[in-house]
């Protein structure tokens, strides 16, 4: 496999793989490449993946993740891609993705809540097909029926101006607002930035209500990185984005080490942190006698009249 070049993985090398994090040089997946893989728990994609074909991922019964990098360029989840993973519980639809193809997710039976992103255009009538009635689908237009499928429907779309409307309730005097915070549990040096949707009554209290959030560097002086109102459609979004998210439902640092690929290209450095060479500080400071090393400097200018 030549590391340089960009190619197409068609089918999985390592089939007992538990967990698997998809090479940056991947853009495609093959037809069929992880086909009725029973060993798979979790998938990880990278940003560059742009084609995923049909049954990628059909019959992969004990496969119960797949996390989608929130900047991908993948347009089409295909025909059958997760047709019977039926142990799937998290995942969450990127975008950037624009159409739903036939049995995408025919018989999905263990996602509780799946959000349609507001840009998908199309998806097709039986891609939930086999979907039960405690099962729950958010969209934000209407796409029409969805056939043999028992899931309710929500259309955020329908009461959009009302619910737009309800950024400032007169009566409640609530307003709705995007704090975005700097997450630690990586180490001093990086945070990880997450935004997260606060309800209160103006930007001071919503910024001091998100220091609080778990997760959040609560101590830094600037761990909040900005804070803007939003409307209650977006307000949602953010939340169903954050349930989706597996840093933020991590419960140990062990289940954080299970999830450190997944992570790792979210890290920003801390500008603060500018490393230092402190062998080189150490020598700067130091004072001499001839060749002799003074170690304790104020000693000596005493006895020697400095």
């Amino acid at each position: 496999m030549d590391q340089g070049l960009f190619i197409t993985f068609d089918v999985n090398p390592n089939v007992n793989d538990r967990s698997i994090n998809l090479p940056k040089n991947i853009i495609k997946l093959g037809k069929s490449a992880f086909y009725q893989n029973n060993k798979l728990r979790k998938i990880s994609f990278n940003e560059k993946l742009q084609i995923i074909e049909e049954e990628s991922f059909k019959d992969c019964l004990n496969l119960e993740t797949v996390y989608f990098p929130l900047k991908i360029e993948l347009n089409t989840i295909p025909n059958r891609c997760f047709e019977n993973c039926q142990k799937l519980e998290y995942i969450s639809i990127p975008s950037s993705v624009d159409h739903i193809k036939s049995k995408a997710f025919r018989n999905c039976l263990s996602i509780n809540v799946l959000t349609i992103p507001n840009g998908i255009v199309s998806i097709e009538h039986d891609a939930f097909e086999g979907w039960k009635s405690s099962q729950e689908i958010v969209v934000y237009k209407d796409y029409g029926s969805f056939s043999n499928c028992k899931a309710k429907v929500v259309n955020l779309g329908d009461k959009q101006s009302e619910k737009d409307d309800s950024i400032r309730s007169k009566e409640s005097g609530n307003r709705y607002f995007a704090v975005k915070c700097k997450c630690g549990h990586v180490s001093r040096r990086y945070y990880i930035p997450i935004t997260f949707g606060v309800i209160t009554r103006n930007r001071k209290e919503a910024a001091k209500q998100a220091r609080n959030i778990p997760r959040v560097k609560h101590n830094h002086k600037d761990a909040i990185l900005s804070c803007e109102e939003i409307s209650y459609i977006e307000f949602v979004e953010i939340a169903e984005e954050n349930r989706l998210d597996p840093y933020l439902q991590i419960n140990s640092s062990y289940e954080q080490k299970d999830i450190k690929d997944m992570i790792k290209d979210r890290l920003v450095k801390e500008d603060r942190h500018i490393t230092k060479d402190k062998k080189d500080h150490k020598v700067k400071s130091q004072r001499y006698d001839g060749k002799k090393i003074i170690k304790n400097y104020r000693k000596y200018s005493k006895y020697n009249g400095l």
